[in-house]
Protein backbone atom coordinates (compact mmCIF):
# COMPACT_ATOMS: atom_id res chain seq x y z
CA UNK A 1 0.00 0.00 0.00
CA UNK A 2 2.93 1.95 0.58
CA UNK A 3 4.30 1.89 -2.87
CA UNK A 4 0.91 2.75 -4.48
CA UNK A 5 0.51 6.01 -2.72
CA UNK A 6 4.32 6.74 -3.30
CA UNK A 7 3.55 6.40 -7.49
CA UNK A 8 -0.13 8.26 -6.60
CA UNK A 9 1.54 11.27 -4.94
CA UNK A 10 4.25 11.47 -8.40
CA UNK A 11 1.43 10.86 -10.80
CA UNK A 12 -0.46 13.92 -8.77
CA UNK A 13 3.00 15.72 -8.78
CA UNK A 14 3.57 15.66 -12.81
CA UNK A 15 -0.47 15.86 -13.44
CA UNK A 16 -0.03 19.44 -11.74
CA UNK A 17 3.49 20.46 -13.16
CA UNK A 18 1.98 19.07 -17.09
CA UNK A 19 -1.14 21.55 -16.19
CA UNK A 20 0.55 24.80 -15.38
CA UNK A 21 2.72 24.47 -17.90
CA UNK A 22 0.03 23.95 -20.15
CA UNK A 23 -1.81 27.01 -18.71
CA UNK A 24 1.61 29.46 -18.66
CA UNK A 25 1.04 28.44 -22.25
CA UNK A 26 -2.21 28.54 -23.21
CA UNK A 27 -1.29 32.30 -21.46
CA UNK A 28 1.52 33.16 -23.14
CA UNK A 29 0.29 32.44 -26.83
CA UNK A 30 -3.39 34.38 -25.65
CA UNK A 31 -1.14 37.23 -24.73
CA UNK A 32 0.55 36.76 -28.02
CA UNK A 33 -2.59 36.52 -30.43
CA UNK A 34 -4.81 39.37 -28.90
CA UNK A 35 -2.20 41.53 -26.98
CA UNK A 36 1.17 42.31 -29.10
CA UNK A 37 -0.54 41.06 -33.04
CA UNK A 38 -3.00 43.90 -31.90
CA UNK A 39 -0.63 46.61 -30.70
CA UNK A 40 1.70 45.87 -33.94
CA UNK A 41 -1.03 45.97 -36.49
CA UNK A 42 -2.42 49.26 -35.15
CA UNK A 43 1.72 50.46 -34.88
CA UNK A 44 1.28 49.70 -38.63
CA UNK A 45 -1.65 51.54 -39.34
CA UNK A 46 -0.55 54.20 -37.66
CA UNK A 47 2.98 54.68 -39.85
CA UNK A 48 0.71 53.84 -43.11
CA UNK A 49 -1.59 56.24 -42.58
CA UNK A 50 1.71 59.16 -41.52
CA UNK A 51 3.41 57.91 -44.51
CA UNK A 52 0.47 58.24 -47.12
CA UNK A 53 -0.06 61.97 -45.82
CA UNK A 54 3.47 62.88 -46.87
CA UNK A 55 2.68 61.93 -50.22
CA UNK A 56 1.05 64.53 -52.70
CA UNK A 57 -0.63 63.22 -55.73
CA UNK A 58 -0.56 64.74 -58.74
CA UNK A 59 -4.30 64.45 -59.80
CA UNK A 60 -3.76 66.07 -63.20
CA UNK A 61 -1.46 63.46 -64.13
CA UNK A 62 -3.69 60.76 -63.13
CA UNK A 63 -6.71 62.06 -64.77
CA UNK A 64 -4.37 62.21 -68.32
CA UNK A 65 -2.88 58.80 -68.28
CA UNK A 66 -6.51 57.57 -67.27
CA UNK A 67 -7.69 59.33 -70.55
CA UNK A 68 -4.71 57.79 -72.51
CA UNK A 69 -5.79 54.06 -71.05
CA UNK A 70 -9.09 54.79 -71.95
CA UNK A 71 -8.31 55.88 -75.22
CA UNK A 72 -5.89 52.83 -75.48
CA UNK A 73 -8.90 50.13 -74.68
CA UNK A 74 -11.52 51.82 -76.99
CA UNK A 75 -10.03 51.43 -80.78
CA UNK A 76 -12.17 49.78 -82.84
CA UNK A 77 -12.20 46.14 -82.95
CA UNK A 78 -11.61 44.50 -86.20
CA UNK A 79 -14.00 43.26 -88.51
CA UNK A 80 -13.27 39.34 -88.32
CA UNK A 81 -15.36 38.46 -91.54
CA UNK A 82 -12.19 39.90 -93.74
CA UNK A 83 -9.91 37.31 -91.57
CA UNK A 84 -9.26 34.33 -93.93
CA UNK A 85 -9.13 31.06 -91.92
CA UNK A 86 -6.01 29.64 -92.09
CA UNK A 87 -7.39 25.76 -91.07
CA UNK A 88 -10.15 25.51 -94.35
Amino acid sequence: MHLKTKNLIKAIYFSVILIVILAVSFLMFFLYKKIYLTLRNVEVVYTSQSDSAILNINTKLFEEVKENIKKKNSGPLPDFNLIENPFE
